[in-house]
């Protein structure tokens, strides 16, 4: 590989500018082409068109999730040592 990065570097600058736009299209591309081929796997799962289906309740999620996080950060309180300066060892 060093071979080929010290011949890369002697080309000109608009060489080395070009032949970055054309690395990036062809790895653009190859994204672009998993993307569209994952879609159909995406789309026939039966899992997701039950879900889409479903009555989803965003903010019944939210709640939940707010309702998980200060019970685990009032455990954690619970379990922190004191920090009291008046506590003498």
């Amino acid at each position: 590989m060093h071979p080929y990065v010290k011949k890369l570097q002697s080309k000109p600058h608009h060489i080395r500018k070009q032949m970055r736009v054309a690395w990036t299209i062809g790895f653009m591309t190859v994204v672009f082409i998993v993307w569209i081929f994952s879609l159909h796997q995406r789309f026939s799962s039966p899992s997701v068109a039950a879900q889409t289906q479903s009555d989803i309740k965003p903010f019944a999620l939210f709640g939940d999730s707010i309702k998980s996080t200060v019970s685990n950060i009032s455990a954690s309180a619970a379990n922190a040592p004191s920090l009291n300066p008046t506590d003498t060892q």
